[in-house]
């Protein structure tokens, strides 16, 4: 298995051309990976998990998607 580059916000919003409140809605409706804790005070993407994203986002939405409340 390959190690993981980890990825910051700025560099995800860059990859995806968004800003943050886009990034951050689409985290909170389950349409985007969220990042993991990589450390106390430290967020980061997995580059992996982006590119199987970026593959097929329509089936990781479907597959990771959070009910309307």
């Amino acid at each position: 298995m390959q190690s993981p580059k980890w990825l910051t916000r700025k560099e995800v919003r860059a990859r995806y051309k968004t800003s943050d409140s886009s990034l951050s809605r689409w985290i909170n409706r389950g349409a985007f990976p969220a990042p993991q804790n990589i450390g106390v005070n430290s967020q980061r993407w997995d580059a992996n998990v982006l590119d199987k994203y970026d593959q097929a986002p329509e089936a990781w939405k479907a597959a990771h998607a959070r009910s309307a409340a």
